[in-house]
């Protein structure tokens, strides 16, 4: 089993997964936020998929995320990557 330190050595290899809040570029973040909604617009396009009633999603790393909702604790953490693949990494963001 890997340790923490082999994940974030591995992790800083690649471009800019995590979203800096505090001192991000606003076009970076902005890109973040917007990849759910353009990938699922793209899939929707491509492939004539469509979802209603979806929460927005709150970027955490890379394609992880939270749903956006009430409160500040106990949402699920989620890999979207395309419409077809959204699995559940978590119950939360405890480690």
């Amino acid at each position: 089993m890997r340790d923490l330190d082999e994940v974030d050595a591995e992790w800083r290899t690649w471009e800019k997964p995590w979203p800096d809040w505090r001192d991000g570029d606003q076009e970076d973040l902005q890109r973040h936020l917007d990849w759910p909604v353009d990938d699922a617009i793209w899939q929707v396009e491509r492939e004539g998929q469509w979802l209603r009633g979806v929460p927005r999603l709150v970027p955490v790393y890379g394609h992880r995320f939270l749903p956006a909702g009430c409160g500040s604790w106990g949402h699920p953490v989620l890999s979207v990557w395309r419409l077809g693949d959204i699995i559940c990494y978590g119950g939360d963001l405890n480690l």
